[in-house]
């Protein structure tokens, strides 16, 4: 079952307020089958991420995908149109990246085993 709209607008918040924090220099978001500290332990030792946060849990595939997508569509544009370039898209990595499919392999298809994730690093 895909996520309401409320819900939705709960994870931009999250992400709006984590991301204003004077200490954040950058952050991504990202999707994995594998649960998220699998996913963030490589990730932290070899990209120098210092944070990380389940934004959604326990998703089918293409809800899980769908949302990441959401996101970073949300984080590359929206956040610039509607308020000027705000702290969300000036500490976005990937916003001058076209968005293309995680590769979505992890985990069965029809598993609630997905989950969309938010990581972050801090300014020394």
């Amino acid at each position: 079952m895909p996520l309401s709209e409320r819900t939705k607008s709960r994870i931009y918040e999250t992400v709006w307020h984590l991301t204003r924090q004077k200490d954040v220099e950058g952050f991504k978001v990202g999707f994995t089958a594998k649960g998220i500290l699998k996913r963030f332990y490589p990730r932290k030792k070899y990209e120098g991420y210092e944070h990380i946060v389940a934004l959604a849990d326990n998703l089918k595939r293409d809800d899980a995908l769908d949302l990441e997508k959401e996101i970073h569509e949300w984080a590359a544009r929206e956040a610039k149109t509607l308020r000027g370039e705000t702290h969300v898209y000036k500490k976005y990595v990937h916003k001058d990246i076209r968005w293309k499919f995680s590769r979505g392999h992890g985990g069965n298809a029809n598993s609630r085993c997905h989950s969309v994730y938010m990581v972050w690093w801090e300014r020394e």
